[in-house]
Order: C-alpha cells, then structure tokens, then sequence
C-alpha cells in the first residue's frame, strides 16, 4: 500500500518577501522594454506625464509577466531563486480570472503599507491576502535532502 505524498510545507514569509524584492528586476526591466517600445512608436516623443494610458500599459505588462510566470510553472523569477512555488487549491492550471483576482489583491496587499504581505506573519498558515483571496498557498519548493 502506498502512502500519500505529503503536502510540501508553507514557504516562510521572509523567504516570499525576498522573492518579491527579486521580481522588482524583471518587472522594472519590462517597463524599460515598455517604455522604449512607446517612445519608438512615437517617433522619439516622450510620453506626457500622467498620460493615464501608459501607466495602464506599465500595469499590464506586469500583470502579464506574474500572470504568465503563475499560470505556467506556479513561479516566478523571484520565487525560483528563493524555491518557491505557488499552488492552487483546485490543482489546476488557474484561469485568467483567478489570476486577475490574484494580482489585483496583490496590490491591494502592497497598498496600506505593505499590510496584506505582512500578514503572512500573523496567519497560522503563512498566507498573504492574495493567497486567502484565490485559495493558493505558497509552499517551499526545495529539492528533498540526497539520502546517501
């Protein structure tokens, strides 16, 4: 008879919070990719302030690059270096919504001074408000220890 799997332990807080840090790279690096597209397409014009239109742009571009990284592997490049990985309580691929509900609680858990990611801290299973929000957990993804 065989035994279950069992369930891979909640990754740390700290641990999630520097694969957060680590995604401010790729995500300022798409912007920059974000903003020499528009400038090009302009014709050398620079991109009024507050346009409203390209801010919106910048959001989605980073909605695309979490939402991409999430759907397609439960991680992104933040949360590979760090070994971690996102699941989905349902065990599918998550649909575009989830994703869409994700991210925008993600925001909203950044927006009151960093809040709803604090309180992975206080939550017995160290979830996030995007994580209670969606039914996903953020689990450590380390490879098992080598037995000799």
């Amino acid at each position: 008879m065989t035994t279950p799997e069992a369930s891979p332990p909640a990754a740390s807080t700290w641990r999630r919070i520097a694969a957060g840090i680590y995604d401010v790279f790729p995500v300022v690096a798409i912007w920059f990719a974000i903003g020499f597209l528009v400038v090009g397409l302009r014709g050398l014009r620079a991109v009024p302030p507050y346009s409203g239109w390209f801010e919106l742009l910048l959001l989605l571009g980073t909605f695309l690059y979490f939402a991409l990284s999430w759907r397609r592997g439960g991680q992104t490049l933040g949360m590979r270096a760090w070994r971690i990985r996102l699941l989905f309580d349902a065990g599918t691929r998550p649909g575009w919504g989830l994703l869409a509900l994700r991210f925008g609680m993600l925001l909203l858990a950044l927006a009151p001074a960093l809040l709803g990611v604090l309180w992975g801290f206080i939550d017995a299973k160290r979830r996030m408000w995007h994580d209670i929000a969606t039914s996903a957990r953020v689990v450590d993804a380390s490879p098992p220890p080598r037995t000799p």
